[in-house]
């Protein structure tokens, strides 16, 4: 549904009514649509080229609130999309797309798999070393390596080194996740994301999950030159483990040097991570945002607060998503961390389709004085 006019939209047949001595062209005067679309129709056009990945978190993980604040941004993007065409995928860490086809794949998962539904980080390890078949495999060592590594601190619990252990197991699994083009999720969103429920998920340790995997495939796609320049979404609704975030960071640092030593500078944007997160906790995400400022931020921070449920999308919301991570301009809109550009008044679903029916984009005829009386 789309949103009725602004305020000073339904003041724009004043042009026909203004003062006798007026001339010159009537000024402009914007529908709510334009007023959220106009700055992403405007500078939007850099998004061309880019394939956008969602890392969405589902009803099992969030809040009421958390889940609408995804509801309202995911159907901006595809509001986006309709004004500068590119390409977005949806992924979900609990739900498949579709199952691995080829018969080594379909075992390496069954083993991870197993490996996710165990209750103690001992029987994880047991499983590890009686499985020597699966400890070689390049998707797995990297499991194998944080489990050696946590044996060894005697001082760790059990039950801490399982939450530690957790992110790079779901993170081995996630990578076979293909997801969904985002008009298909948002489409068929309630059949994909009903069914059982695939059990408690910390959403913390969802998205630690999330970033070990970008985090992982990072220096790949820095060294392919042929891949797709790739802005992932990712929603931190959560405040992350101290430990887990000393690891992010780090894993950062490491991807950030293997982008620094890329000799072609068109390869300085070609992945980004723009970290949507609760106003609450938005220091912690905002140090992350700092560290790896430069000519490409590499990682970007938005905070979000339920506000955005009440007075929908702002004005610079979608190219603070979207384009943050690569384009350094954006940053520069937002007026010394001034973010009240994120936010709407008070049209939560705009269309872009609205937004072209705006008598600022109709041909405007000049206002000659009138010769009556």
């Amino acid at each position: 549904m789309g949103c009725g006019r602004s305020k000073v939209d339904t003041e724009a047949n004043k042009s026909n009514s203004l003062p006798i001595n007026w001339k010159g062209t009537p000024p402009v005067y914007h529908s709510q649509a334009c007023e959220t679309f106009r700055e992403w129709r405007e500078n939007g056009r850099k998004i061309s080229g880019y394939s956008v990945v969602v890392h969405y978190l589902d009803a099992y993980s969030v809040t009421q609130i958390e889940h609408d604040i995804q509801e309202t941004i995911l159907r901006a993007i595809c509001e986006a999309q309709q004004i500068h065409d590119f390409d977005v995928k949806v992924k979900c860490l609990n739900r498949w797309s579709e199952e691995p086809q080829t018969g080594n794949e379909k075992n390496r998962l069954a083993f991870l798999r197993d490996l996710d539904s165990y209750k103690t980080f001992t029987e994880v390890s047991n499983h590890l070393d009686n499985c020597s078949d699966h400890k070689d495999d390049g998707a797995i060592q990297p499991i194998v390596t944080t489990a050696e590594g946590l044996k060894a601190q005697a001082f760790i619990s059990d039950s801490d080194s399982l939450r530690m252990l957790k992110p790079d197991i779901q993170a081995a699994i996630y990578k076979y996740n293909s997801g969904w083009d985002l008009g298909t999720f948002m489409s068929k969103r309630l059949g994909i994301l009903e069914g059982r429920n695939p059990g408690s998920r910390n959403s913390a340790l969802m998205v630690a999950a999330q970033f070990q995997c970008l985090l992982r495939g990072a220096k790949a796609v820095f060294e392919s030159h042929a891949a797709t320049p790739t802005i992932h979404i990712v929603f931190a609704f959560k405040e992350l483990p101290e430990y887990t975030r000393s690891r992010i960071h780090r894993e950062l640092g490491n991807a950030v040097e293997s982008l620094q030593k890329m000799e072609s500078e068109s390869r300085q944007d070609a992945f980004a991570i723009s970290v949507i997160a609760l106003d609450a906790i938005k220091s912690k995400w905002q140090k992350l945002d700092d560290a790896y400022r430069g000519k490409c931020d590499f990682i970007d921070h938005t905070p979000v607060s339920s506000e955005i449920l009440s007075g929908g999308p702002g004005p610079l919301l979608l190219l603070k998503i979207l384009l943050g991570g690569i384009d350094a301009d954006v940053d520069r809109k937002m007026k010394n961390g001034d973010m009240t550009g994120l936010y709407g008044k008070g049209c939560r679903y705009p269309k872009a389709a609205d937004m072209w029916e705006c008598t600022c984009l109709k041909p405007r005829q000049k206002a000659e004085p009138s010769t009556s009386g």
